[in-house]
């Protein structure tokens, strides 16, 4: 068997690629759907997909706007829509995403399937149809998209790409994929051995099998990282034998370390497996992400008693600072944290710098540090809108106009933007004013659209249109 172990799941697009793929079935066991539409695709592709001259538009527009600032439409792919990818270029052909749960949770959780299969094909259309119990069938870009359990995975005989996910082993059932979902209080609910021989029950050839840690962003906590070594191991001892052995002494270790707070077994865990120091070796980041800022800054410290100059966990106890408004502080960390890491690993403390200088006021440093954000990151929303911000501090009310303008370009849905931009109107001249004025006309138009009834976003959308109309920039 050809295995592979990988940190990031959209590496395992170079494995397929390499093992030289082509129309074959996925079984993606993974607790994530991992597939998502490119949403700047290729003309020739969106003409082909798109149902609506309407739609076609939309989505030639965004693509157009992504290949003003980026060269290469593969610069999009992540860990959320690898799959997508590998369809288009014809290595998968159907895909079976085998769920964690029971047929019955399967079943209880169907809308919840068909939001996310709405949310990934956006205005492409999919339609969901239960074939049975823990059975759910979508047909899409000529393909047929399948949703299962261990249970219902039917039997394949041909050569098929495996994909399994260590996160599948901690995830009950879909209601819990969220990885801020019972934070601390993940359990193996399927050891390795047993979905190895559940899933060979079924799959008499496969042709690679991909096994993912995604212990970045938190999806499987690090201390059940050694799993993905121990299904490696289940599907081939011998060869992983060793690997496995230094996997279980990492992942003890590192559990005395958690238990008793000690420096040694941190540094045993890390000498180890170096994945042992990475940003998600504690909860921190999730907690940070829901909000709990008390909670994040005790896990952080945990780490930064042992490891000072871990340069992840300073920039997260940067980020608490700039959440309390102690810019000072936040500026002492985030600097520490630059000086740390690796070139490619420094655009997002890069943007926390600019952020916290921005509060500041200093506008100079704040704009040089954003177009630096931007040129590595030449798609963000956020840079754009922070510079829109400061030219508009500093009265430079086009450039505010054009910084506006790309910020929602670039996929910002926030209407502040919108009441932003209209304000910059108000400080230009005629003819620049009636083109502002147009764009946002056909924004609050698509967004009004968009909107579900009794939607918190309408009443400010039918307050900026009111606006409009009182100044009389409206139509």
């Amino acid at each position: 068997m050809k295995i592979f172990l990988k940190e990031d799941h959209d590496q395992v697009l170079k494995v397929w690629r390499r093992a030289g793929s082509r129309g074959l079935d996925l079984v993606h066991v993974d607790a994530h759907l991992d597939f998502v539409l490119h949403p700047a695709r290729q003309p020739e592709e969106i003409l082909a997909q798109a149902t609506t001259i309407k739609q076609f538009k939309e989505n030639l527009e965004y693509t157009l706007c992504f290949l003003r600032y980026e060269k290469k439409l593969d610069k999009q792919t992540d860990i959320g829509n690898y799959i997508y990818p590998a369809m288009r270029d014809g290595m998968v052909k159907n895909f079976w995403w085998v769920v964690p749960g029971s047929n019955k949770d399967l079943d209880q959780n169907f809308k919840g399937v068909k939001k996310l299969f709405e949310g990934a094909f956006g205005s492409q259309a999919i339609k969901l149809v239960k074939k049975g119990q823990g059975l759910i069938l979508g047909r899409a870009l000529n393909r047929e998209f399948w949703i299962c359990t261990l249970d219902t995975l039917p039997v394949f005989k041909q050569k098929v790409l495996l994909d399994i996910d260590v996160d599948f082993l901690v995830v009950p059932d879909l209601t819990k994929a969220d990885n801020r979902c019972d934070i601390g209080w993940r359990a193996v609910w399927i050891e390795p051995r047993r979905l190895k021989e559940r899933l060979l029950e079924r799959i008499m050839a496969p042709q690679v099998i991909t096994i993912v840690y995604s212990t970045n962003g938190g999806y499987t906590p690090m201390v059940f990282r050694y799993l993905g070594d121990e299904i490696a191991h289940c599907f081939s001892p011998e060869r992983y034998k060793e690997q496995y052995k230094r996997a279980v002494a990492a992942r003890d270790n590192f559990a005395r370390f958690k238990e008793t707070g000690k420096r040694s077994y941190y540094q045993k865990a890390i000498k180890l497996d170096k994945s042992y120091q990475n940003e998600d070796n504690n909860y921190g980041p999730l907690y940070l992400y829901k909000g709990n800022l008390a909670a994040a800054k005790k896990e952080l410290n945990n780490i930064l008693r042992v490891d000072p100059k871990n340069a992840y966990c300073l920039k997260n106890m940067g980020v608490i600072h700039l959440r309390h408004r102690e810019y000072l502080k936040a500026l002492t960390h985030f600097r520490r944290a630059l000086a740390l890491l690796k070139a490619r690993e420094r655009l997002p403390v890069i943007l926390n710098l600019a952020e916290v200088n921005f509060r500041l006021k200093r506008y100079d440093t704040a704009g040089k540090l954003f177009l630096q954000y931007a040129k590595g990151e030449p798609l963000s929303h956020l840079a754009a809108y922070y510079l829109g911000a400061i030219c508009y501090a500093k009265k430079d009310f086009v450039n505010a106009g054009k910084y506006y303008h790309r910020a929602l370009q670039l996929g910002c849905r926030n209407v502040a933007v919108l009441r932003k931009l209209l304000g910059v109107s108000f400080k230009l001249d005629s003819k620049e004013k009636e083109d502002i004025i147009d764009y946002i006309n056909g924004r609050l138009s698509a967004w009004v659209k968009e909107e579900k009834k009794g939607s918190k976003i309408l009443p400010v959308l039918n307050k900026i249109k009111a606006q409009m109309e009182r100044s009389h920039y409206g139509g």
